[in-house]
């Protein structure tokens, strides 16, 4: 939701966006994970907030708790065990979501899963975007045509569509369609980072859009100032290891 240049990456040889065109097996791998999860939204998209929480039988979770499962997972044994300092998004999701991990500590009771009406889509969802927020991260929502024709899932997404409006004009988040969203990471990794005397500018097509960002870490938290590209003013923000 930010478009920065930081010095730091900057001096190091341009990393592709995932946008861009890489055959690197780190590249596959994002596409790979991305194209599973795009999947998984797809199926579950036509199910309301009430269908994914049926549980059919004990030995068949609801949706509901299957996608925040998949969710967990990742989270459990690749974000908390590769990346240092990562911070879980909620404390209590390992024992809701977890299925038979022992190892990961106690769980909820798998025939009861269809039992768990919190934490609800929009806690999580405005939990989420609240992170992201904080972090300076992107979300990408996948709307699919075919599923908002009826009237609770059209007025759903007009709802989302004022939520994204509120959030760009009050938030200064930067609410894009992909391909705008393309154009500029190709755009960016085209920019140089170029010594101003004591400080450094942003040179290159699309540099008025840029804005340069110097990191510390204090306690245990990256602390980061933004450069105004237009007036030159700083702006303090922290930013938690994740």
């Amino acid at each position: 939701m930010t478009k920065s240049v930081s010095a730091a990456a900057a001096l190091a040889t341009p990393t592709p966006s995932l946008f861009s065109d890489s055959g690197t097996l780190a590249q596959r791998l994002v596409d790979a994970y991305l194209a599973v999860r795009d999947e998984t939204e797809r199926r579950a998209a036509p199910l309301s907030a009430e269908d994914q929480l049926i549980q059919s039988m004990p030995d068949a979770s609801p949706a509901k708790w299957h996608r925040a499962h998949t969710t967990w997972f990742f989270e459990q044994f690749l974000l908390g065990e590769h990346c240092e300092g990562y911070q879980v998004f909620h404390p209590d999701y390992a024992f809701l979501f977890n299925s038979y991990y022992v190892s990961a500590g106690h769980r909820h009771a798998r025939h009861q899963r269809g039992h768990l009406t919190r934490p609800s889509a929009d806690e999580v969802t405005a939990a989420m975007l609240a992170q992201i927020l904080e972090q300076n991260g992107l979300i990408n929502f996948i709307v699919h045509p075919d599923y908002i024709t009826k009237d609770r899932e059209s007025r759903i997404y007009q709802e989302l569509l004022a939520h994204l409006a509120w959030l760009r004009t009050q938030k200064n988040a930067w609410v894009a369609a992909p391909g705008e969203i393309d154009r500029w990471w190709r755009q960016r990794s085209k920019m140089e980072l170029v010594s101003d005397g004591d400080e450094w500018r942003v040179e290159g097509a699309g540099s008025e859009r840029a804005r340069v960002a110097y990191a510390t870490e204090r306690d245990g938290r990256l602390v980061f100032t933004v450069q105004n590209s237009t007036m030159g003013e700083l702006s303090e923000g922290t930013l938690k290891h994740s």
